[in-house]
Protein backbone atom coordinates (compact mmCIF):
# COMPACT_ATOMS: atom_id res chain seq x y z
CA UNK A 1 0.00 0.00 0.00
CA UNK A 2 1.23 2.96 -0.54
CA UNK A 3 1.71 6.20 2.10
CA UNK A 4 -0.99 8.27 2.09
CA UNK A 5 0.85 11.31 0.38
CA UNK A 6 2.39 9.74 -2.50
CA UNK A 7 -1.61 8.32 -2.70
CA UNK A 8 -2.70 11.93 -2.60
CA UNK A 9 -0.06 13.83 -4.50
CA UNK A 10 -1.23 11.30 -7.40
CA UNK A 11 -4.56 11.48 -6.80
CA UNK A 12 -4.02 15.65 -7.36
CA UNK A 13 -2.20 14.58 -10.45
CA UNK A 14 -5.09 12.75 -12.14
CA UNK A 15 -7.49 15.49 -11.63
CA UNK A 16 -5.23 17.86 -13.04
CA UNK A 17 -5.15 15.95 -15.74
CA UNK A 18 -8.74 15.31 -15.84
CA UNK A 19 -8.93 19.33 -16.40
CA UNK A 20 -7.11 19.20 -18.89
CA UNK A 21 -8.56 16.70 -21.03
CA UNK A 22 -12.13 18.57 -20.37
CA UNK A 23 -9.97 21.38 -21.68
CA UNK A 24 -9.12 19.14 -25.22
CA UNK A 25 -12.72 17.90 -25.26
CA UNK A 26 -14.21 21.18 -26.08
CA UNK A 27 -14.91 21.77 -29.71
CA UNK A 28 -12.78 25.15 -29.87
CA UNK A 29 -9.49 25.65 -27.59
CA UNK A 30 -6.96 28.45 -27.58
CA UNK A 31 -3.67 26.54 -27.99
CA UNK A 32 -2.27 29.49 -25.83
CA UNK A 33 -4.58 28.43 -22.82
CA UNK A 34 -3.77 24.92 -23.66
CA UNK A 35 0.29 25.34 -23.63
CA UNK A 36 -0.25 27.11 -20.30
CA UNK A 37 -2.76 24.25 -18.85
CA UNK A 38 -0.05 21.53 -19.75
CA UNK A 39 2.94 23.46 -18.21
CA UNK A 40 0.94 23.55 -15.21
CA UNK A 41 0.64 19.68 -15.32
CA UNK A 42 4.08 19.60 -16.62
CA UNK A 43 5.25 21.59 -13.44
CA UNK A 44 2.76 19.38 -10.63
CA UNK A 45 4.56 16.43 -11.85
CA UNK A 46 7.82 17.74 -11.46
CA UNK A 47 7.27 19.62 -7.94
CA UNK A 48 4.92 17.22 -5.95
CA UNK A 49 5.18 14.00 -7.91
CA UNK A 50 8.83 13.22 -9.33
CA UNK A 51 10.12 14.68 -5.93
CA UNK A 52 8.59 11.33 -3.85
CA UNK A 53 11.21 9.74 -2.88
CA UNK A 54 10.92 6.15 -4.85
CA UNK A 55 14.12 4.49 -2.50
CA UNK A 56 11.48 4.62 1.02
CA UNK A 57 8.81 2.47 -1.01
CA UNK A 58 8.96 -1.44 -1.37
CA UNK A 59 11.33 -2.31 -3.75
CA UNK A 60 8.48 -3.61 -5.84
CA UNK A 61 5.85 -0.89 -5.39
CA UNK A 62 9.34 1.52 -5.96
CA UNK A 63 10.12 0.02 -9.58
CA UNK A 64 6.50 0.40 -10.56
CA UNK A 65 6.40 4.10 -9.57
CA UNK A 66 9.80 4.51 -10.96
CA UNK A 67 8.32 3.33 -14.47
CA UNK A 68 5.75 5.06 -14.03
CA UNK A 69 7.34 8.53 -13.49
CA UNK A 70 9.79 8.20 -16.56
CA UNK A 71 6.79 7.47 -19.29
CA UNK A 72 4.71 10.12 -18.26
CA UNK A 73 8.05 12.74 -17.72
CA UNK A 74 8.41 11.58 -21.33
CA UNK A 75 4.56 12.21 -22.12
CA UNK A 76 4.85 15.28 -20.28
CA UNK A 77 8.02 16.75 -22.43
CA UNK A 78 5.75 15.82 -25.75
CA UNK A 79 2.81 17.65 -24.52
CA UNK A 80 5.28 20.84 -23.65
CA UNK A 81 4.85 21.67 -27.07
CA UNK A 82 1.80 22.54 -27.72
CA UNK A 83 1.12 25.68 -29.34
CA UNK A 84 4.72 25.96 -30.41
CA UNK A 85 3.79 25.22 -34.06
CA UNK A 86 5.69 21.37 -33.29
CA UNK A 87 2.45 19.67 -32.03
CA UNK A 88 -0.98 20.50 -34.07
CA UNK A 89 -4.43 20.15 -31.84
CA UNK A 90 -5.06 16.86 -33.68
CA UNK A 91 -2.32 15.10 -31.86
CA UNK A 92 -3.06 16.71 -28.40
CA UNK A 93 -6.27 14.54 -27.29
CA UNK A 94 -4.52 10.92 -28.29
CA UNK A 95 -1.38 12.16 -26.31
CA UNK A 96 -3.20 12.91 -23.55
CA UNK A 97 -5.44 10.52 -23.11
CA UNK A 98 -2.14 8.20 -23.35
CA UNK A 99 -0.77 9.84 -20.06
CA UNK A 100 -4.59 9.83 -18.32
CA UNK A 101 -4.27 6.22 -19.62
CA UNK A 102 -1.19 5.43 -18.03
CA UNK A 103 -2.39 7.42 -14.63
CA UNK A 104 -5.44 5.26 -14.56
CA UNK A 105 -3.37 1.94 -15.25
CA UNK A 106 -0.85 2.98 -12.35
CA UNK A 107 -4.08 3.76 -10.01
CA UNK A 108 -5.72 0.37 -10.74
CA UNK A 109 -2.30 -1.35 -10.58
CA UNK A 110 -2.23 0.41 -7.06
CA UNK A 111 -6.08 0.16 -5.33
CA UNK A 112 -5.24 1.69 -2.26
CA UNK A 113 -4.63 5.53 -4.07
CA UNK A 114 -8.19 5.95 -4.24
Amino acid sequence: MLPKIYRQRYQDFRQILERLQALISQPEFDCLTLKAEALTVQQFFQDQVRSLDLEALDPTEGQRSHSFHVEINKQLRLLAKVGTGERSGQHINPLLRRIITGMMTFSLSCPNVD
